[in-house]
């Protein structure tokens, strides 16, 4: 069941495989959400307001749940109960997208570096395109004060953690820059613990 929820999930640019967080905490809400749905209803004040608010995580985890519900014969899911998931996945995508300095490469041209820029800021509003580089050059990409380098050609001898995309950034470009921010940060968590 989550891995079909995954799978769904990778069009908001969230890796269930990889956020460990989230995945437990939809298993633990998930197992007793099947017994209200089959024997009780309840209500969502909150409701309206996270369709209002969240409404593309909220219509992504609804497909998912209608999918989940004819694949494994389980109750159709209330729109109540979408909208105490999406409150979950909301919340990772929000920890996630916190606000990252990025620096973008791409040796296509002005008006392509400009597209891509455009659509990293349309996936990832909160996010700052510290630079955008031309002509990868060692140095400067490696002195820029960044958390991400999302580039379209191969880099040798950086540092910093690169997210390769097509100049187009599709959803699945998205959904490797998320894995590698979730990634990272794994990494991160792990050195720091020791």
């Amino acid at each position: 069941m989550l891995a079909d929820l995954s799978r769904l999930l990778a069009e908001l640019g969230l890796n269930l495989i990889l956020d460990a967080k989230l995945r437990r905490d939809l298993a633990q809400h998930i197992k007793p959400m099947l017994n209200r749905l089959a024997y009780i209803a309840i209500h969502n004040p909150l409701l309206e307001d996270i369709k209002l608010e969240f409404g593309r995580a909220f219509e992504t985890v609804r497909c998912a749940t209608e999918k989940l519900s004819v694949n494994f014969d389980y109750p159709a899911t209330s729109d109540d109960e979408v909208a105490y998931l999406t409150l979950y996945i909301q919340t990772a995508l929000e920890k996630f997208s916190a606000c990252k300095k990025i620096i973008i490469v791409c040796s296509s041209g002005v008006g392509t570096s400009q597209l891509l820029a455009s659509r990293i800021n349309r996936a990832f509003p909160e996010w700052e395109i510290v630079d955008i580089v031309l002509e990868p050059v060692k140095c400067h990409v490696r002195h820029k004060n960044c958390d991400l380098i999302v580039s379209t050609i191969k880099l040798e001898g950086v540092e910093l953690p690169i997210a390769y995309v097509s100049a187009l950034f599709s959803k699945k470009d998205i959904a490797r820059v998320s894995e590698k921010i979730i990634f990272t940060k794994i990494i991160k968590e792990s050195d720091d613990a020791r």
